[in-house]
């Protein structure tokens, strides 16, 4: 048996038209280590949108870590 492994790209493409349920699903379903800064980001939008507000705030919190790391700050 296979098994498929959730990439971030069909979240991308949600958050992008505004799709904030089917973005945070597809979220949801993808290895945290596979999320990049804007990737969290996008994922804290859509975890906000669809009121989850304690998981929107940590999930900016670590896209905030992750564009200090990336020298990359907002």
């Amino acid at each position: 048996m296979s098994t498929t492994v959730a990439t971030p790209d069909a979240g991308r493409q949600a958050a992008a038209l505004g799709h904030w349920k089917d973005a945070y699903a597809y979220y949801a379903t993808v290895d945290a280590d596979a999320l990049t800064a804007p990737d969290l980001e996008a994922y804290a939008e859509s975890a906000w949108w669809t009121c989850r507000a304690d998981q929107a705030i940590e999930l900016r919190e670590r896209a905030f870590t992750g564009y200090l790391a990336a020298q990359e700050p907002l």
